[in-house]
């Protein structure tokens, strides 16, 4: 398997930005993560149970703009480009859900192709039905953006935790994926696997995990 090194790219900012995973400004991770200490389950739950349409979970800041969050009786999380805000939908409740889908719906928020005055939206509705809709869904060039930049926010946010041993563990594990191929590890296997059916995704994909993998090189290398 070949991959492309940033040293034999052209300089063409859009083409080096497609290679790598949206990622999620500093400022950004902050103010998700002041967002999620200040969640008061009860509340919510209470609301929940109450039939509140919506409630104000708070604000995120992307890009030296602030966007509000908000939970409630919603089909799906989404980034309502209308209104400006994220839509969370109750759900469960559980926080790691509420975060993983606020971090899908950020990846929407940074993606150039939405904030263009050329993009017209997708028909695509992710209250899927058949097999065939959820191959579409997660094909979807702003789909595969937006998913891809959450597993890239989720596999650094983890990666930070981890022991010395434990972070090369996980380079060794991508390290072996980009050889070998199999299972990608981290990432969801029914949403990579849909992916590979795609062969320009897929090298896409291939590219932007090896580029991940540099990242998490070059951040254990500033703790030895």
């Amino acid at each position: 398997m070949k991959f492309i090194t940033p040293k034999s790219f052209k300089i063409n900012n859009d083409f080096w930005f497609e290679s790598h995973f949206y990622p999620m400004p500093e400022e950004t991770r902050n103010s998700i993560r002041y967002l999620m200490n200040q969640i008061d389950l009860r509340k919510l739950a209470s609301h929940k149970m109450a039939g509140v349409d919506e409630s104000q979970l708070g604000l995120i800041v992307v890009e030296g703009n602030e966007f509000l969050v908000y939970i409630g009786n919603f089909r799906s999380a989404r980034y309502n480009v209308k209104r400006g805000v994220i839509e969370i939908p109750y759900g469960t409740l559980n926080p790691d859900e509420i975060l993983e889908q606020l971090e899908h719906e950020v990846g929407h928020v940074l993606d150039k192709k939405i904030k263009s005055k050329t993009w017209r939206g997708t028909n695509i509705d992710k209250e899927l039905q058949t097999d065939i809709e959820r191959s579409n869904y997660f094909k979807e060039p702003v789909e595969f953006d937006a998913i891809g930049s959450s597993y890239d926010a989720y596999i650094k946010r983890t990666f930070n935790d981890l022991s010395l041993q434990e972070k090369q563990v996980m380079i060794d594990r991508f390290n072996n994926w980009l050889r070998f191929g199999g299972e990608v590890p981290y990432f969801n296997q029914e949403i990579t696997d849909r992916w590979k059916t795609k062969p320009t995704l897929w090298r896409k994909f291939q590219q932007r995990v090896f580029n991940l993998v540099q990242d998490l090189v070059d951040n254990l290398a500033k703790v030895l």
